[in-house]
């Protein structure tokens, strides 16, 4: 650019520059002439509208917020995501934005589905708000402007519904956003409805504050964190075959990385204090509003995808903490540990659960836990040559001390022929049923950070979130209280991790303890 130019003038050249990008179809350039709506009494503002117009009033620039722009930069990349989220941090303004992007696409549709009729016309409201701010270039017109819908003259279209029974069904499309997903009443029915007729040529963006561990939005959050741990393995299977020169191999990785990354969901989350505005002391006085309800603060404000979902109430191991608990790398080798074992819980046939776990010896003299895998099977019983060819491996590498079965009744079936398998000299044994003993030795263990799960037991880490007391009502006063009984439809790993956990405290350290473990956990 010329030195000759005043800054007015080259004020003007940048927004030119711009401009000429964002009609170019770039989402990136069309941020810089969003406007948002004023709610605080800061109106600014927006240089390429005339400074007269009726537009310039109420309204703000949309903020450029590095959390925003990544997501802006991976949504126009076509990425499916899910996003978990704190309050207020602007991203339903984002998704009204890029809805509108998409839909200047000749014939393209856009379904927004809110949690209510009000919040579906709300998002609309703001698409509205956006294209009556953009420079006449950039808009495109409108032949249809009502409540639930809009319609461009070239073709493209957002719809806006709440979350029905139907929402969704018979869509086909470009673009499915779900706004604030985890407080839709038919959130499951509409994924199912709508996802199949955008699963090729589509997008899908859920995004949502967390609403407690448990439903939709949490397994599907779940499920996100699970493909990216898969495309993470994929990748580094690619690296060793391209540093080892396997090209067929690194080739055929490649074509599954491809259609992987086309298809699957990615996790996102942004935290409280990701709104550069926002600062400590900010979240202890908003802390404040929230006198006596600190999960509840928790869950509106987290600052990690632990605190968004779990709610320490009812918990049975409040004491778990993935930062403390969770591993991103082996103790030791399996073979190398002192003690080894399997459990499993056969869930009653649906789901089927299996852990690995080995004792080793840390650098303090304490015999610690870690659990190395895992099988869950959430849909079918599993059968007894499936449980034998997920353990059988582990047991060649080094052997088993003992295979704790599900205590049930009917295991004995499964334990007579996972015996016939491995041989006689197998010690496979009905796990103790001791319900107290066994959750009081898993809470002392996880107290006192003697048992660990590695990183890649995804189901095992997620059961603790919603692993809780069942509760009931008094018959009398209609009071809800706690019982001593754990309820979670599906805590299988959980059962057979006790197992697990209660042999071993019985085999090596029950003598060396002076105090009842199960006095740790509040039954």
């Amino acid at each position: 650019m010329p030195a000759t130019l005043t800054r007015a003038e080259e004020s003007s050249a940048v927004w030119a520059a711009r401009l000429k990008l964002a009609l170019g179809g770039s989402f990136a350039a069309l941020l810089w002439f969003v406007a948002i709506e004023d709610v605080g009494g800061k109106a600014e503002s927006l240089p390429w509208l005339p400074p007269d117009s009726p537009e310039q009033t109420g309204s703000i620039r949309f903020r450029r917020w590095a959390y925003l722009i990544e997501r802006a930069a991976s949504w126009a990349m076509g990425r499916n995501e899910v996003v978990l989220k704190a309050r207020q941090l602007g991203f339903t303004w984002l998704a009204a934005a890029y809805a509108y992007h998409v839909a200047r696409r000749p014939g393209a549709r856009v379904l927004i589905i809110s949690k209510g009729k009000l919040e579906a016309y709300a998002f609309l409201d703001r698409v509205r708000f956006i294209h009556s701010r953009l420079p006449l270039l950039l808009q495109s017109t409108m032949e249809v402007d009502r409540a639930g819908e809009i319609r461009f003259k070239n073709g493209g279209q957002i719809l806006a519904l709440p979350s029905t029974r139907n929402a969704g069904r018979g869509f086909t499309g470009s673009l499915l956003i779900f706004d604030e997903n985890a407080y839709h009443a038919w959130a499951a029915a509409n994924w199912k409805a709508a996802r199949a007729t955008v699963a090729d040529v589509g997008q899908v963006i859920v995004m949502s504050t967390a609403n407690g561990a448990g439903g939709f939005f949490h397994d599907m959050y779940r499920l996100a964190e699970r493909n990216r741990e898969r495309m993470a393995q994929l990748q580094r299977a690619l690296a060793f075959a391209q540093d080892t020169h396997r090209d067929e191999e690194a080739a055929a990785l490649e074509r599954q990385m491809g259609q992987l990354g086309r298809v699957m969901l990615w996790p996102a989350f942004v935290s409280a204090l990701e709104r550069p505005d926002r600062t400590a002391e900010w979240m202890d006085a908003e802390r404040d509003m929230y006198p006596g309800m600190p999960e509840e603060f928790a869950s509106e404000y987290p600052m990690s995808v632990h605190e968004a979902f779990v709610r320490l109430s009812g918990l049975v191991y409040p004491q778990f903490n993935p930062e403390l608990h969770v591993r991103e790398t082996k103790p030791v080798p399996w073979e190398q540990c002192l003690y080894r074992y399997a459990g499993y819980d056969l869930g009653g046939g649906d789901p089927t659960a299996v852990v690995i776990v080995g004792a080793w010896r840390s650098v303090d003299g304490q015999v610690r836990l870690h659990q190395y895998a895992e099988y869950y099977r959430k849909h079918g019983a599993a059968s007894v040559d499936e449980l034998y060819e997920f353990m059988e491996p582990w047991h060649t590498r080094a052997p088993f001390t003992s295979i704790q079965g599900d205590p049930a009744p009917g295991g004995e079936t499964v334990m007579a022929s996972l015996r016939h398998l491995f041989g006689y000299g197998t010690v496979i044994q009905r796990g103790e049923s001791e319900r107290k003993a066994g959750l009081g030795t898993v809470a002392m263990f996880l107290n006192r950070g003697w048992l660990t799960l590695d990183q890649e037991c995804f189901e095992s880490i997620h059961e603790f979130a919603g692993y809780r007391w069942a509760q009931k009502v008094d018959s009398n006063s209609k009071d809800r209280y706690a019982t001593g009984t754990p309820f979670d439809h599906h805590a299988d790993a959980m059962d057979a991790r006790r197992l697990v956990v209660l042999r071993f405290f019985r085999d090596v350290m029950e003598h060396r303890e002076s105090v009842y473990a199960f006095e740790e956990v509040k039954l």
